[in-house]
This record gives structure tokens, sequence and C-alpha cells, in this order.
């Protein structure tokens, strides 16, 4: 059995071959902060082959502990089970992303939670995984990738702050209340169609939408404070009505509807349409957004159907830091950068890539790191 100093406060073992976590028992009552993440926890060794080994023991972590931190450890939840599981009554931060958590029962003694991650889980919906109503103080929850089909009927912890949901399968927003306080909404990589009639509190300072379904953002209220609005690689061909709080300091509508078909300014036809001019692909109007918020530094719309006329309308904010507009169908994209550079010189273009009028229409830009 292994021995731990008796003042221990903090213990850290990542990434070794951690089988079991019968050691636990024995650990210090001095442990404040326990990182077990990315071993082998739960896994068979040679000598369990053909045996029966689930713990149905219970697994006592110390009582003075109040950060525990189990992630990656995949088959953590075949071998033991959750409700074996004594976790300290002052633990304020649990991670327990990737062990094969299927519920959250045991979870309920814990009144002093703050921050929990359940990502990279089998959760099926959060009907199932009834987020127990004592943890009052949570403000940080997490449950990415955990093939969350539906959050219809939810009811989150009324204090939380920040909500990630990104990498499901959700497709509705339907009968949803989302708690009154919260600051970050992150449901990136679900299969969303519509934002209407979903209401979004005016505490929201960050919300992201990315790689949805979503045709439309016409109508919808943005909250008064936002700062980041993330509505990259949906299916957004025009913008009629969006009113931009004067708070939205980074915009991301890039790759909208993108066509994998990529069309080479070598293949112009004798008319001299400009590239892509052929083929209608994604943003082609933002004709709704009658101005850009003054506080705004980031607006990323590279890789849509834009022309020079369709952003006419807009003058740009002094503050503005970067700039991606590549990839539409300017018709002389260099000139037209050039021009907003004598207004704005210290606005970073295109993530820094700098290109002649030639260099720039026979760019190929299937390199998804390059926005």
């Amino acid at each position: 059995m292994l021995k731990f100093p008796p003042g221990l406060v903090y213990l850290l073992i990542k990434r070794g071959r951690l089988t079991s976590l019968d050691f636990v028992n024995s650990l210090p009552r001095s442990l404040e902060s326990l990182h077990l993440g990315e071993n082998s926890l739960g896994s068979l060794i040679r000598t369990d082959e053909g045996a029966d080994v689930a713990r149905p023991y219970k697994i006592k972590f110390p009582e003075g502990i109040h950060t525990l931190n189990l992630d990656q450890n995949r088959s953590l939840f075949t071998l033991y089970s959750s409700r074996n599981f004594a976790y300290p009554p002052g633990l304020t931060d649990l991670n327990l992303m990737q062990t094969n958590l299927s519920t959250a029962m045991g979870l309920e003694n814990l009144p002093l939670l703050r921050v929990l991650n359940l990502g990279y889980n089998d959760m099926g919906s959060v009907d199932d995984l009834v987020i127990p109503p004592t943890l009052i103080r949570l403000t940080s929850f997490s449950l990415t990738n955990s093939g969350v089909r539906s959050l219809s009927g939810a009811r989150f912890p009324a204090g939380l702050k920040h909500l990630k949901l990104s990498g499901n399968k959700i497709a509705s927003l339907e009968n949803i209340e989302l708690p009154q306080y919260l600051e970050t909404l992150s449901l990136q990589e679900n299969q969303i169609t519509s934002l209407a009639d979903f209401d979004l509190p005016d505490s929201l300072l960050s919300l992201e939408f990315g790689s949805n379904k979503l045709t439309s953002v016409d109508g919808i209220q943005l909250p008064p404070k936002l700062n980041v609005l993330n509505l990259k690689e949906n299916a957004i061909n025009t913008i009629n009505e969006l009113q931009l709080p004067d708070s939205l300091r980074e915009l991301y509508l890039d790759k909208q509807e993108e066509n994998p078909l990529r069309i080479r300014a070598s293949i112009r036809t004798r008319f001299s349409e400009p590239p892509y001019a052929s083929v209608k692909r994604g943003l082609t109007s933002v004709a709704g957004i009658p101005k850009l918020p003054s506080q705004l530094h980031s607006l990323i719309l590279c890789k849509n159907g834009l022309c020079e006329q369709a952003i006419e309308h807009w003058t740009f904010p002094s503050g503005l830091k970067r700039l991606y507009m590549h990839d539409n169908v300017f018709v002389n994209y260099p000139m037209w950068r050039r021009e907003v550079r004598l207004a704005l010189p210290n606005v970073e273009f295109d993530g820094g890539r700098e290109s002649s009028d030639d260099d720039f229409l026979m760019m190929d830009y299937s390199d998804d790191e390059m926005y």
C-alpha cells in the first residue's frame, strides 16, 4: 500500500498507469486537491481477465478535498459504480469528463459544488441526467460531446453562469428556460435550426451557435451586454433584421453554407466575372445590420458570397483590430483592403496574410485552419 506524507495538500498523478482507486482510502485528511486525470483507472489488467472485478465497496475521498479531477479515465465507471463514490462534502470543483459516466447519481450531496464537468460521456438527454436541485452554488456546468438529444423541460441551477453544451445532437430549443444570471452559453456543433421564441437572459456576455443549421437570425433579441456572438458555419444566406448591441466586441459569421466546390480564378469566364460569381454560396446580404457596434474589435466574415456593395453602408469602428473578409466575391479585394487600411492602419486582415491581386485570386482556402 502506498504511503503519503501526513501533511500532503496537493497530489498530481497524471498520464500514469493507475488502474485502481483502492489507494484513495489511505490518503491523508490534509489533502485539498487531487488530480488523477489521463490514467487507466477502471481498466482491466492481465490478472483480472475472466474475473468479476467490479468494485462493490465505497471509494471514500478525504473530506478536506476541494478539487477533484478524474478526467479521461475512459473505463472508470465501468469498473466502479457512481453510487459507491463518497465525494467530499466540501467539494467545489469536480471533473468527470470522459469517464463513461451515465448518471449524476451521487452528486446530490455536494452543496458547495461550483464547477462540474461531465463532458464526453453518454448522457442521452438532460432529462436522463437529472441535475440535482441541491447544487445551488453551481456556476459552471459542461456537458459537451455527450450525446444529448434534447433539452426540453431541463431545469438548470438558478445561479449558473457558464453552460457548455457543444458537440451534441440538440435540434430544438423549445421549452427551455435558461438561468437568469447566465453569462456564457455554448451550443456549437449541434443541429439547431431556429432561434425563434428562444429567450436569452439579459446577463449573457457570450453566445456561441457556430456549426449548426440556422437559416435565419432575423428579429432575434440579443442581450444588451453581449460581447461575443458566434454564428459561423451555419446556413444563413441573408440578414434582413438584426440589431447588434453596442457592447458587442466579436462577431463571427464566416463560412455560411460552405460549398465544397473550390472554384479558382483560373476558370473565370471571358466576361471577367469575379471568382465564385456563378455560385451562390453562403452569406450574400447583411442589409439588415444597419451599423456596426462602436466597441467591435473582431469582424469575421470570410468564405461567404459578399461583395463590396453588400457592406458599403457600414462604417468600420475606429477600434477594429481584426477584419477577415477573404474568399468572398469582391471584384478587387486587394484594392478594397488597401482603402480600408488607409482609414484603419492597425487592423489585422485575414490573419495577417497579405497578398497581391493575382496571388489572392489563385489562393486555395481549403485549409480550415485559415479563416
